[in-house]
């Protein structure tokens, strides 16, 4: 590979990935400077198989073709994933408190913010925080998924967590 000629300009394109089974040293070096992305096949197979989990953008997904980025597209798979924990944990907080007699006759299901805080805060390894539960909740009562009301201050499910996208997990 005397001269790289796959750099983005060539083809007018955004970005140049360039997937192999490995890199020796040389093309790493060919592939910076001509910013020019390198992604092992690999790599290649575990982002399919993870985005089949946790769905990326097509904009967070473009740190994976663009050259340098890795370490920023590991950053957003992982606040990715933690969204979409948080996500489940919540509509199946709210499932189960809907489901449950003895909740429905003290709270009618209805949770706030801080009682859900207070029923998922052992469920992970790092608590989910207020805004996270909120911003779970905002998704969840959009129109467009509809899986969760306001009643006052408070939430209740309005759809089982199977019909939910993004949320069948756990």
């Amino acid at each position: 590979m005397a001269e790289m000629e796959y750099g983005p300009e060539r083809h007018e394109a955004q970005s140049t990935v360039l997937v192999g089974p490995r890199f020796d040293a040389r093309v790493v070096q060919e592939a910076a400077r001509e910013k020019v992305a390198l992604l092992t096949a690999r790599e290649l197979a575990d982002a399919v198989m993870r985005h089949t989990r946790t769905p990326l953008t097509p904009r967070e997904i473009t740190a994976m073709v663009t050259a340098g980025d890795a370490e920023a597209l590991a950053l957003t798979w992982r606040a990715a994933e933690r969204r979409q924990e948080a996500l489940s944990l919540v509509l199946h907080t709210l499932w189960k408190s809907g489901n449950d007699p003895v909740d429905i006759q003290y709270t009618s299901g209805v949770l706030g913010v801080s009682d859900t805080w207070r029923e998922t805060k052992g469920a992970l390894e790092t608590p989910p925080d207020s805004s996270e539960i909120e911003e779970a909740l905002s998704f969840l009562g959009s129109p467009f998924i509809a899986g969760v009301a306001r009643q006052g201050g408070d939430h209740v499910v309005t759809a089982p967590p199977s019909l939910i996208p993004h949320a069948r997990s756990q």
